[in-house]
């Protein structure tokens, strides 16, 4: 069986470093999923008047919407997850 390097009978080691940035990673997600769930609200009450304003707004945002092609988009998701495949490959890889 394989082990990482620097690792002596079988015991893994501690890093503080790798501690902290799995923490910073959990942090800030949990964080930016808290803020976008704070924002969601506010969007949906500036988007339910029936003013000038907000009727511009949710034809812009519409708009927007309307205007993501479904191939261009599913393109960039095929790229992002096979970088990401790749990442993930190479980081086993150094890791072994």
């Amino acid at each position: 069986m394989a082990r990482g390097k620097g690792a002596a009978n079988g015991m893994v080691e501690f890093s503080p470093f790798n501690f902290f940035r799995f923490m910073l990673t959990i942090v800030v997600t949990v964080y930016c999923a808290i803020r976008l769930l704070m924002w969601l609200p506010l969007v949906m009450q500036l988007t339910a008047g029936n003013d000038r304003g907000a009727r511009l707004l949710r034809r812009y945002l519409l708009v927007q919407a309307l205007r993501i092609r479904f191939r261009r988009f599913a393109w960039e998701m095929v790229q992002i997850v096979l970088l990401f495949a790749i990442l993930c490959l190479l980081i086993a890889r150094h890791w072994l």
